[in-house]
């Protein structure tokens, strides 16, 4: 007989048991987790999703469906839970979906339409510096995911169709992942998000640790997203046996040529203790197409890179050392960094490297503003580089600190290089470290600021001779856009020698470049007068 009646049973199984209610008939469930108040809807019948219809009992709630009610279950250190299921139903039934506090092991759930997930907040436990027993601990609070087990490869994949979503360019709202954490114990070779298909997505309050993998792989069509306030510790990964095997942080390496990702937005970012380069890609290079165009990068920290695991020391050729570079952007175009510290406590060989690319494109069009680049002079490699810029780059600096370094700019050929107003150099700092391999231009003048508004000059060798004197029977001339000085008249060694005002106290940098095949010996000499010299 049809009957209505209000009244509550224990469990979702208990309710899933009624049947031949009248409509709108109310009943509520106790269960802690996956409990609330039901409504029962004839039109409803045949469906059960496991969390919000069960066989016509519609679930009353308003804003964002709780994963428990799917049965997503938290795991501890001694009693461990594989949800990976109950939480990809629940990724499959709803598009705005939240996530209490707690850890959760998954293996790998797909995502594959534009949905929201929201987690807690990260300060509501307390942070610890060691692991968990079983599984990685909730080192940052809030809700956390952790690998299930070394098989994972990555714990989100984020891959919206292109078929289901429609036209992308009106669609004006992708994923949204906020108030997340993803930790691993860098046991397993695993990551947090494998971000293949998507469109105006944002993600926001993430907290990456212990991933190998590295926190976000951008690939495919990957394009227009915001990611900001994030924090990553212990990620990426270098192998000086396997280059295959290494991870960047932030990484573009798996981007296609032809659909490449671009236009990212990247803000409030902290990149601590890395394994490996914090932006890498590096693909690409030297193709007519970059693999990811247009990102941006404001108000970023980087600090630390990890020469060892497990008390190992990393073993690297030269040749490998040059891959550890903390802004590896050898196959982009069109990168910005602002208000960013770029500092290290470690050894790499390269702060920033950029794109070497055919005639076809400018390899890497970079901006650097209001940076720092300090801490970078006892490195792996004795020709060690704040910024490598390959063939055909263009790369502009304004108020940046290059601190101590040793090497500012090593470039390849055709490359434009400007140095804007307020930059700042200190002592044994050389702005222009041409590579003597190549037919590098130097194309403006070797300037040095030290510690205050003056400038020295060491001379202008593209069209004058401006600033040299030339010694008794020498001549001078510009050759090739060098400053060569003959002697024709004598027999004695040609010499030239240029005035500069110095302060005691500060520090001055003399180079020179010798010209190849050169035999005749050459030397120079500083004195407080021509004559000394």
């Amino acid at each position: 007989t049809s009957k209505t009646i209000n009244y509550t049973v224990d469990t979702i199984a208990e309710l899933e048991a009624l049947a031949g209610y009248d409509e709108n008939a109310v009943i509520v469930v106790t269960d802690e987790n996956r409990g609330g108040t039901f409504v029962y809807r004839s039109a409803n019948v045949a469906t059960n999703n496991g969390g919000t219809i069960f066989n016509g009992w519609t679930r009353q709630y308003d804003g964002a469906v709780n994963v428990k009610w799917f049965g997503v279950t938290t795991s501890t250190s001694t009693t461990i839970t594989d949800t990976t299921e109950a939480l990809q139903n629940a990724i499959d039934n709803c598009d705005n979906l939240f996530v209490p506090s707690g850890v959760y092991a998954i293996g790998n759930v797909i995502i594959d339409r534009n949905i929201k997930i929201v987690g807690t907040s990260l300060a509501d436990k307390a942070k610890s510096s060691s692991w968990g027993t079983g599984l990685p601990k909730n080192v940052f609070g809030g809700t956390c995911f952790v690998p299930i087990d070394g098989t994972v490869g990555y714990l989100f994949t984020l891959d919206v169709n292109q078929a289901i979503v429609g036209d992308w360019e009106g669609h004006n709202q992708g994923c949204i992942l906020d108030s997340l954490s993803f930790v691993d114990n860098r046991s397993n070779d695993v990551g947090a998000l494998d971000i293949k298909f998507t469109w105006h997505s944002s993600y926001t309050n993430l907290n990456f640790r212990g991933l190998k993998r590295g926190a976000m792989s951008f690939r495919l069509i990957a394009r227009e997203s915001n990611i900001s306030n994030i924090n990553t510790v212990y990620c990426g990964n270098f192998s000086s046996s396997d280059y295959e095997e290494n991870y960047g942080i932030f990484d573009f390496t798996n981007a296609s040529s032809s659909t490449y990702p671009n236009n990212f937005n990247f803000s409030n970012i902290q990149t601590v203790f890395s394994f490996g380069s914090a932006f890498k890609a590096d693909n690409n290079v030297g193709s007519a197409v970059p693999s990811v165009n247009g990102v941006r990068i404001s108000n970023w920290y980087n600090h630390g890179f990890i020469s060892s695991e497990n008390g190992v020391e990393f073993s690297m050729t030269d040749d490998q050392k040059e891959n550890l570079i903390v802004l590896d952007m050898r196959g982009a175009g069109n990168l910005s960094v602002s208000n960013s510290q770029l500092s290290i406590a470690g050894s790499l060989s390269t702060q920033v490297r950029l794109g070497k690319s055919t005639a076809g494109w400018i390899g890497s069009s970079a901006r650097f503003s209001n940076c720092n680049f300090d801490g970078w002079y006892d490195n792996y490699l004795e020709d060690t580089t704040n910024i490598y810029c390959d063939d055909y780059t263009s790369i502009s600096f304004s108020s940046c600190d290059f601190g101590n370094s040793l090497y500012i700019l090593k470039t390849g050929i055709n490359t434009n290089i400007k140095m804007g107003t307020s930059n700042i150099f200190r002592q044994e700092a050389l702005l222009y470290h041409p590579d003597s391999a190549s037919s590098a231009k130097s194309n403006h003048k070797d300037t040095l600021e030290i510690d205050s508004d003056e400038k020295v000059s060491n001379g202008t060798f593209e069209l004058t001779t401006d600033g040299w004197t030339a010694g008794s029977g020498t001549t001078l001339s510009i050759d090739t856009e060098r400053l060569k000085i003959l002697n024709n008249t004598n027999g004695v060694y040609p010499n030239a020698f240029q005035k500069i005002t110095c302060e005691v106290g500060k520090y001055y940098t003399i180079s020179y470049e010798l010209e190849e095949g050169n035999v005749s010996p050459m030397e120079i000499k500083v004195g407080t007068t021509p004559n000394s010299i």
